[in-house]
């Protein structure tokens, strides 16, 4: 949140907890009244313990003039001379700890996508740690745990592509024209065979000696599986083929590989 003001509101502390406690983080500018050092002059939302405050800094890692000052600082962040998009269209030069408070915004969300499982909490502690140290040692008030670390967190968040195993199966394999067909696909990791539930699987069934072929697509359930009951009432007998393809994807902001399985069964 680029924006603050000088007021605290029951109403606005409420609803920054409630994003807070139910997982996400919250980043807002810490004002631009920091004239006076000394002075506790951070605004709110970002003074709230649920919010993280961004202070500014200048292209030589110094607390910009206008940054606002106090305990609650929590990160610092380029702030002076930022070129943006524009309210209207085009771009501009400006500068405040709204044009710093993005850059945090930006950090814990390549922090999310390498560790999509952390509480917001882990995730405002990862923040910190990785954090260039400005100012005195640790925290303080002036720059919080110092300068956000964008490079850092970018570098941790390619996560590793994982593979997965494809398998079908149809029944018993004989069957009468007239019978359903239960086909069964089942998609799991390569690595400790966990389900795969919302991948893509395309299932081709065909006959080479008539020609006959159909393809469903289906996501797996919950299970890492697809089900089908297959109609045979009005194709030709003969060995059916079952093709099924996992196509590749992302689980969780994590990409993975796809993978094919392969079955038969006759229609008599």
């Amino acid at each position: 949140m680029s924006l603050g003001g000088p007021t605290d509101l029951d109403s606005l502390k409420a609803v920054c907890d409630k994003a807070y406690n139910s997982g996400i983080v919250v980043v807002a500018a810490a004002g631009n009244d920091g004239g006076v050092l000394g002075e506790d002059t951070v605004g709110y939302p970002a003074h709230y313990e649920s919010v993280i405050a961004v202070a500014a800094t200048d292209n030589t890692d110094l607390r910009a003039y206008f940054s606002s000052t106090g305990p609650a600082v929590e990160i610092s962040a380029p702030g002076v001379g930022i070129k943006s998009t524009i309210p209207g269209g085009g771009y501009a030069t400006w500068s405040g700890t709204s044009m710093a408070s993005p850059h945090v915004a930006g950090t814990v969300a390549l922090l999310k996508a390498a560790h999509p499982a952390d509480a917001a909490s882990a995730l405002r502690t990862r923040l910190a740690e990785m954090a260039d140290d400005l100012g005195t040692a640790e925290r303080d008030v002036l720059y919080g745990y110092g300068l956000v670390d964008a490079h850092m967190a970018g570098a941790t968040s390619e996560p590793s592509q994982f593979s997965t195993s494809t398998t079908v199966s149809a029944g018993d394999g004989d069957f009468a024209v007239g019978e359903k067909v239960p086909i069964q696909v089942a998609v799991k990791k390569s690595t400790d065979l966990s389900s795969v539930s919302g991948a893509q699987v395309s299932v081709v069934i065909s006959n080479s000696s008539s020609g006959y072929s159909k393809t469903i697509t289906a996501t797996t359930d919950a299970n890492g599986q697809v089900t089908i009951s297959f109609r045979t009432n009005k194709i030709p007998t003969g060995t059916y083929t079952v093709w099924a393809k996992t196509i590749g994807g992302f689980l969780d902001g994590i990409p993975y590989s796809g993978s094919e399985g392969c079955c038969e069964f006759v229609l008599k």
